[in-house]
């Protein structure tokens, strides 16, 4: 501003009283709610709020950027230019696309293959599409292990599943973690990486793809397979398969037990007696087949005899006499006895188990 003819750099207010003023070059005037930075060396009489083509002054500190999409198509044009809030996420999107505004990672491909993302295409292979998806330049986002890409996916003939792990308790929402980074190899040549870790063994995968300038991909054709990260992987590969192989034999080894016992059964001890236990009657026992083993004296020898009988709720009670023991084995429904041979005793009562 021109002061006694003295030129005072400043920041002023620009009201009614203003318009013989004058202002210069760099001043700060304030119209509005707007500041506003004065470009002519001297300019006086000219309210900065309706210098609309910004003849004499230009907005502090510059034009707003309202859109991500804005402030790339303008990006390198120059002139300080201040972003609106809608407009920042968006840009940061673009530098860096599946963390929020903290560097959480928030976007993810769930089991579906649905994601947050924007891809350019929309198929049953979502890895592959946010690889073809010519903005998304670097960015990392969750993948669950149970998409049907990763399911299916394999490197160096080992299953992703096998390498990348589980887990047996399904209340655990078990994610993988993919990365994505694009750099220039020449001056026309671009190369893009996607690489695929698990946090729950630490292994990780990587694969990539390459275009020249002007000629990004449009299907998957030019996408390498996965590859170990590792420059020893082959020999963990090795222990991987060792593994694998043991654990298939375990699991081969166990169905053919299961097998060779279906359609077997087991006995289930119900009885076992002694010299000092007396009770003739054995009572509250469930229908099925059991085998009585009973031990007495006849004709000064110690004889024992087994008997095998099946209860059922529905029968009637019956004797069977012993061969060389006195007395008899009366059955009734839920009931074994001994009847006379007062010698007689129970040594042990076993109910078979059908095996399933």
């Amino acid at each position: 501003m021109i002061i006694n003819n003295k030129r005072v750099q400043g920041l002023y207010i620009y009201n009614q009283d203003s318009r013989s003023i004058e202002f210069t070059k760099d001043d700060l005037v304030v119209s509005g709610d707007s500041i506003y930075v004065c470009d002519a060396e001297v300019i006086s009489g000219i309210d900065p709020a309706e210098d609309t083509f910004y003849e004499y002054y230009h907005p502090y500190p510059g034009s707003m950027v309202t859109s991500a999409s804005e402030y790339f198509q303008n990006l390198g044009e120059g002139g300080n230019k201040y972003v609106s809030d809608q407009a920042i996420m968006g840009i940061l999107q673009g530098y860096q696309f599946g963390l929020d505004k903290e560097g959480i990672i928030t976007d993810w491909i769930n089991q579906d293959g649905d994601t947050t993302l924007r891809l350019s295409q929309i198929t049953d292979r979502p890895i592959d599409n946010l690889m073809l998806t010519e903005t998304l330049n670097r960015g990392m986002i969750k993948v669950s292990h149970e998409l049907d890409q990763i399911k299916s996916g394999e490197v160096s003939g080992q299953a992703f599943s096998t390498i990348f792990g589980f887990l047996e308790k399904d209340e655990i929402d078990y994610q993988l973690i993919l990365s994505q980074y694009t750099y220039k190899s020449s001056d026309t040549l671009f190369v893009r990486i996607q690489e695929l870790m698990s946090p729950l063994t630490g292994v990780s995968v990587y694969r990539y793809m390459s275009w020249e300038d002007g000629e990004f991909p449009s299907d998957g054709n030019t996408i390498s397979g996965w590859r170990n990260v590792f420059s020893y992987s082959t020999a963990i590969q090795h222990k991987l398969d060792a593994l694998q192989s043991y654990y298939d034999t375990l699991s081969s080894q166990l169905t053919a037990r299961v097998a060779s016992l279906s359609g077997s059964f087991r006995f289930q001890e119900k009885y076992i007696g002694s010299t000092s236990e007396g009770s003739n009657t054995l009572e509250g026992l469930e229908d099925g087949v059991y085998t009585v083993c009973v031990e007495g004296n006849s004709g000064g020898h110690i004889y024992s005899e087994s008997i095998v009988v099946r209860l059922k709720s529905d029968m009637s009670a019956y004797s069977i006499y012993f061969n060389k023991l006195g007395g008899s084995l009366k059955v009734s429904p839920g009931k074994i006895e001994l009847i006379d041979g007062s010698s007689n005793r129970f040594v042990s009562v076993y109910g078979r188990r059908t095996k399933t």
